[in-house]
């Protein structure tokens, strides 16, 4: 059932990802907000030493009009980030863009993946920051290979680096 489903990937939070029972009721709020979308986009491109030309699981950040393509930003909200934005999106009229998307690049919580042609939040770029995140496919397990190896690597050479 569904809430078996629910109850069982709130354990998958809580054993396999040591998120804190306590943490359970802000995790919507957290999700609705892309709190760890926004980190895990931009620590993988900081610990990874990306560019912002190289898109990271097709991430990058632009503005977006309210059906979530992109769109030029308004020359005052462009004035005003600095003083207006921390820096992590969304913030300040700047969101985190799927620009693998299916169809176009689109805001991420508006996108559809590829994979499964269904509105789903990004998901394969979720995944794919999962999978740099752990070193392996974050679906199958299989060992990256190739570019995402190496950038998986990298990120770990940068997370090893600050501690």
């Amino acid at each position: 059932t569904l809430d078996d489903r629910a109850t069982d990937a709130l354990r998958i939070l809580n054993e396999d990802f040591g998120i804190q029972p306590e943490q359970n009721l802000l995790a919507p709020v957290h999700f609705g907000l892309a709190v760890a979308q926004s980190i895990s986009m931009t620590y993988a491109n900081a610990y990874g030493r990306a560019g912002v030309e190289d898109r990271v699981c097709d991430l990058s950040l632009a503005a977006v009009d309210g059906a979530g393509a992109v769109a030029p930003i308004a020359p005052g909200v462009e004035a005003a980030l600095f003083s207006i934005s921390n820096g992590i999106p969304p913030s300040a009229g700047v969101n985190i863009v799927y620009d693998g998307a299916d169809g176009q690049p689109t805001n991420l919580p508006a996108s559809a993946s590829p994979s499964t042609n269904q509105l789903d939040y990004g998901l394969d770029a979720l995944l794919c920051l999962r999978s740099l995140a752990q070193g392996s496919d974050a679906v199958s397990g299989a060992d990256l290979q190739g570019s995402d190896a190496e950038l998986a690597t990298a990120i770990a050479e940068g997370i090893a680096e600050v501690r």
